[in-house]
């Protein structure tokens, strides 16, 4: 009886405001330095003066990351940010389901591009012939 009754106590606890801010600002970070990076990669590999950036390799390896990574940072951590902020303020605005879905298929698919070009790297070392 008392572990049920301590286990309905703490459900209706909450997070901390110092908590929630403190880690609010580490996606501010991810917010500033990502996207005009992956934009600039991006914009280099598509504006590409010389032609010596469009090959097929390239455009599989480094702008499909780039423009993964760059979406990871303008829609992912906007929302991470909205959410433990709306968190310190009691508002409840940001579901946290949103937060984790949207998480696991724009962190699962920058992921997945990474071990698509291991497995391509493999291949060209393993069997340089074909």
């Amino acid at each position: 009886m008392a572990l049920a009754s301590a286990s309905s106590m703490c459900s209706n606890t909450g997070t901390s405001k110092a908590l929630s801010y403190f880690t609010a600002s580490f996606p501010v970070f991810l917010i500033i330095l990502p996207i005009p990076g992956n934009f600039l990669v991006c914009l280099t590999i598509i504006k590409d003066p010389f032609r010596n950036l469009k090959a097929p390799f390239n455009y599989f390896l480094f702008l499909s990351l780039a423009s993964t990574d760059l979406v990871v940072g303008m829609i992912m951590d906007p929302v991470s940010v909205a959410f433990h902020i709306s968190e310190g303020l009691q508002l409840n605005i940001v579901d946290i389901k949103i937060l984790h879905i949207l998480y696991f298929i724009l962190c699962t698919a920058s992921i997945l591009i990474l071990m698509a070009h291991t497995v391509d790297r493999y291949v060209a070392v393993s069997s340089p012939v074909k």
